[in-house]
């Protein structure tokens, strides 16, 4: 099953490859780039000095990604004996969700801008939207996924912790919510956010493979994988393509949902720890920016910071990529615990 999951990933990466450039093109033509304008603040001197060069970067590019892993992975349900269940639907409807959330974000910040003068949604409406779809997922993995315990890794044996519906729901959501802000928030340089997502992929792969997780959660997760490498070719500095909120959000609550379904919840935040310090990195920003009327970094989030203290971009990136390498093993050694030999 492995072999077929692996030609399936390539046979993404080769439909990705080839639509690449005619997709970028389209975008071009239809005006999806970044732009910037408003006042003069140190925000935006900060993006004018260090990213002006960036506008006119055709952003969205995740809706590619998006039809690649739909078509591919109904392909494999199509032509394989494998049958279209809740663990799929819930994994398609996170995607699809999330996918028209942050697609309609970036239509606002490029066709819409200048006509609304208004940089996409509100954050207190796109959490709302994120928050009851986030609520959707969660009742499906409860009740139609059947996912209704967490696995505790407790040296050296793990703890089965069954969870309440109301429970489970909540922690569902707030993770779900969480990972797709924090992926979105993590999108500010070229090939940070994919380049971690791919690393830790790879290690939720490997925890797939060896709690052998039914093979709907690995199939999604390989068709992915696929359409992404050569997304991240083109989006490397210097970017010809951003994924946009589109790719970001639809990945960010992917991700958390297929960690969830691998009995590896708690897992996650260890895998995807460099995501969890970009994202406290901007609470932390607003919190002491606004109680304590002091900021302790130049610019939040993390990495704009370095950015800001004179690191190149390329430097920024490489150095996150390989700080993801160091938490993916951590993560995956927790996952393990108990369950492995």
């Amino acid at each position: 099953m492995l072999f077929k999951f692996l030609m399936i990933s390539i046979l993404s990466m080769a439909f990705t490859t080839v639509l690449m450039v005619p997709f970028l093109n389209f975008m071009y033509s239809l005006g999806i780039k970044r732009a910037w304008e408003g006042k003069k603040n140190i925000k935006n001197s900060f993006f004018r000095k260090f990213h002006g060069w960036k506008v006119g970067t055709p952003t969205g590019g995740g809706a590619l990604v998006l039809l690649s892993i739909f078509i591919f992975s109904g392909l494999y349900y199509i032509l394989t004996s494998f049958s279209i269940n809740w663990t799929t639907a819930t994994l398609f409807i996170t995607l699809l969700l999330f996918g028209l959330l942050g697609m309609y974000d970036d239509l606002i910040k490029t066709l819409l801008y200048k006509r609304t003068k208004f940089w996409g949604l509100r954050m207190k409406h796109k959490l709302i939207l994120q928050l009851v779809i986030g609520f959707v997922i969660s009742y499906l993995l409860y009740y139609k996924a059947g996912i209704t315990s967490v696995y505790l890794p407790w040296y050296p044996d793990g703890i089965r912790l069954m969870l309440a519906p109301s429970v489970a729901i909540i922690i569902y959501t707030l993770t779900i919510v969480g990972s797709a802000n924090a992926f979105n928030i993590t999108d500010g340089l070229d090939g940070l956010m994919t380049g971690m997502f791919l690393i830790s992929s790879l290690f939720l792969w490997i925890i797939i493979g060896t709690l052998k997780i039914p093979g709907d959660v690995e199939l999604v997760l390989a068709v992915t994988v696929g359409a992404l490498i050569p997304f991240l070719y083109f989006n490397i500095y210097p970017a010809r393509v951003w994924i946009g909120d589109t790719g970001s959000m639809s990945l960010g609550s992917l991700m958390a949902v297929l960690f969830i379904m691998s009995d590896s919840l708690f897992a996650f935040p260890f895998v995807a720890l460099v995501f969890v310090i970009i994202a406290f990195s901007s609470i932390f920003q607003m919190f002491t920016k606004k109680f304590l009327l002091k900021k302790y970094m130049k610019i939040a989030p993390i990495h704009f910071h370095f950015q800001a203290m004179g690191w190149d971009e390329t430097k920024v990136v490489m150095r996150f990529w390989l700080f993801s390498v160091v938490t993916g093993l951590t993560g995956l050694a927790i996952a393990l615990i108990g369950r492995a030999n």
